[in-house]
């Protein structure tokens, strides 16, 4: 199935699901390839496996293994281990530097605690 319309069909799903438990399905993005994908409005809250974090500035989505910065797509450790300089040579303001590394990090334990429940 075309990646786009099983991301559709996957998203469709969930909104029934919040609307009413007993439709739908709860959205499961674990292992999900989200690179190039357009999520713009797309209604995560309570997603299984999946943080985004949204303000006027960035959004960021994370996943058990990936996290996506605006256009940027890459594992929790090369985000993590990104220096200063890297990630404004990106096109990162210098002053959201500390907050992305800080959201990413909360993101992750939030997402290890909905694992053990």
């Amino acid at each position: 199935m075309n990646r786009v319309i099983e991301l559709q069909n996957i998203l469709s799903s969930h909104v029934e699901w919040l609307k009413d438990k007993t439709k739908g399905e709860r959205a499961n993005l674990s292992g999900a390839d989200l690179s190039g994908a357009n999520l713009y409005r797309a209604d995560l809250s309570r997603a299984k496996s999946i943080i985004k974090i949204e303000n006027q500035s960035f959004t960021i989505i994370v996943t058990p293994t990936h996290a996506r910065i605006g256009c940027e797509y890459r594992t929790h450790k090369e985000w993590i281990k990104m220096s200063q300089n890297e990630a404004v040579e990106l096109g990162l303001q210098e002053k959201y530097y500390k907050t992305y590394r800080y959201l990413i990090g909360s993101a992750l334990k939030q997402l290890k605690a909905q694992e053990i429940k």
